[in-house]
């Protein structure tokens, strides 16, 4: 079985993507921490997709700033 890690983060510091395997399976962790301000925020969600690992299991966390 062949280990990987890829890493990938915005430059602002609000957003951590890891992609690593496990047991056979590939799996993509997001951490976010969203802007407070509204349409920062907007903005911030629409670019979250640029950040996920495409054939991953994905589970994503942190902090929203909004009520969901």
């Amino acid at each position: 079985m062949r280990k990987s890690l890829d890493i990938n983060h915005d430059f602002e510091g609000r957003l951590l993507s890891l992609k690593f395997s496990f047991k056979y399976h590939v799996f993509n962790i997001l951490e976010n921490y969203a802007p407070v301000i509204p349409t920062s925020r907007k903005t911030f969600f629409k670019c979250l997709q640029f950040f996920v690992f495409a054939g991953t299991k994905i589970c994503i966390g942190g902090d929203y700033n909004c009520v969901m």
